[in-house]
């Protein structure tokens, strides 16, 4: 199933709509962190990081002696988070220019793995969810924010889009179970999963 449909790639020409001011009214990075129960203390890798605009939420939320891993494939991306960090004088964020299948940090360093509109780019689920899952500590928690696989003014056409019964049961095959389906808006889903 890891070809379910053909993968598109976000545009990073298109960069500066991961950073659209009106992108907060649809998805208010707080609440959002906070409906996943995030919270100080706990050692995060957020996949996909683009230009930061989880990132910099998060390394506040975790506070300055917790690790945040700001993960991307795309070089621009991790620049602009780099830049952002030194002007924010942010100590707690590392970045990583990684692989899709090769996310260039420990096995079992992160309590809580955080993907935001990848899965539906992701080009092979199975070896992907398999990375998460090697990153991710046992008792650690994998969320994964998601566009419904519904026709909106947002978001990807719904031909590259995941349903959410397909990410659930991708994961289940991986031997990780869902702990929680957080309904984000009419146009997102959220789903939380976790390891043991």
């Amino acid at each position: 199933m890891g070809d379910l449909k053909l993968s598109k790639k976000f545009n990073k020409n298109d960069i500066y709509k991961l950073d659209d001011p009106n992108r907060v009214n649809l998805l208010p990075p707080y609440k959002v962190l906070s409906m996943f129960g995030l919270e100080n203390g706990v050692t995060t890798a957020d996949i996909g990081a683009g230009t930061g605009y989880f990132s910099l939420p998060i390394s506040e939320i975790i506070g300055d002696k917790n690790i945040l891993y700001a993960i991307d494939t795309e070089l621009d991306m991790i620049e602009v988070i780099d830049k952002k960090i030194k002007q924010n004088g942010i100590r707690n964020i590392r970045t990583v220019v990684s692989e899709e299948n090769a996310l260039k940090i420990d096995d079992k360093s992160v309590d809580f793995t955080f993907v935001a509109f990848v899965l539906h780019e992701v080009l092979n689920i199975q070896r992907f969810i398999d990375e998460l899952k090697r990153i991710t500590s046992d008792n650690g928690k994998i969320a994964i924010i998601e566009w419904k696989n519904i026709e909106s003014d947002f978001g990807p056409p719904i031909d590259q889009r995941l349903d959410k019964e397909i990410i659930k049961k991708e994961f289940a095959d991986r031997g990780i179970k869902l702990f929680e389906e957080i309904n984000i808006s009419d146009e997102i889903i959220g789903l939380q999963f976790m390891l043991n």
